[in-house]
């Protein structure tokens, strides 16, 4: 794999959520990249034949606690439609630097919410292509 010879790099299985235990991860198919943990999100670009996979969740607290994480510089998130709740947790215990995060998926009052919340955190922002960098 990627990086495997780099000891700094670790892998995990998991998908992050707000709960340690298996969640529900939904997808448009078994060969699509596009899973969400966000049915309604999925459902948007799923067939008839979407389907339900069940997978390991983690909070972000225990990722960065099990793997000795105490500062995040530089936070990316991508995940179908999940990003806002992602942001939230994660920002709830770390305050990164820069964040960075696809918003274009979000509905529009999520959208405005997560401006009046990064605001309130002293975070600016600029919307670019199909994400807020703030």
């Amino acid at each position: 794999t990627l990086h495997q010879a780099n000891p700094r790099v670790h892998v995990v299985e998991a998908a992050l959520t707000d709960q340690n235990a298996v969640v529900s991860l939904y997808a448009p198919s078994h060969a699509d990249t596009r899973a969400s943990l966000s049915a309604a999100h999925s459902r948007r670009f799923a067939s008839r034949n979407g389907v339900e996979l069940r997978v390991q969740g983690m909070t972000p607290e225990t990722l960065c606690k099990e793997y000795g994480i105490h500062d995040i510089h530089v936070l990316q998130i991508d995940c179908e439609g999940y990003d806002f709740v992602l942001l939230k947790l994660i920002l709830a215990t770390h305050t990164p630097r820069i964040v960075n995060f696809e918003s274009f998926h979000l509905s529009q009052a999520d959208r405005e919410e997560s401006r009046r919340w990064l605001t309130a955190r002293g975070y600016y922002f600029l919307e670019h292509g199909l994400d807020t960098l703030c």
